[in-house]
């Protein structure tokens, strides 16, 4: 599912540079390739998504959890930088994905004091 997490900054924002090191530290071997295009990092992830819903019942509350992933679509998180945020998304992001990307918000909001808010 795609989600926006915000991390907003009073001073001391990160650099795009910085997030990038950091991106590349967090991620280490799930990462395959990082690109950069005005102040976005593109992470492609290794594997293909998964769908923990797919074997035991993807119907829950009438909502067919079974179609939210395409198993065969590549991983990857956004993250954009901007003066007093940045933000790190994922579209069409399995849990897998999700959780790789809620840690790096974690870990980036903790390390230079941020404030987060999702989207």
């Amino acid at each position: 599912m795609a989600q926006d997490r915000f991390i907003y900054w009073e001073a001391n924002a990160p650099g795009v540079a910085e997030i990038g090191a950091m991106l590349d530290d967090y991620l280490g071997e799930f990462a395959i390739q990082r690109t950069l295009k005005n102040c976005r990092h593109t992470v492609l992830l290794v594997g293909k998504q998964s769908n923990p819903h797919r074997r035991v019942g993807p119907v829950v509350d009438g909502f067919n959890l079974g179609v939210l992933w395409d198993n065969d679509g590549e991983r990857w998180i956004e993250v954009f930088v901007d003066r007093d945020n940045i933000d790190v998304i994922t579209r069409h992001g399995d849990p897998a994905t999700c959780a790789l990307a809620d840690g790096f918000t974690e870990l980036v909001s903790r390390r230079w004091k941020g404030r987060i808010e999702r989207g």
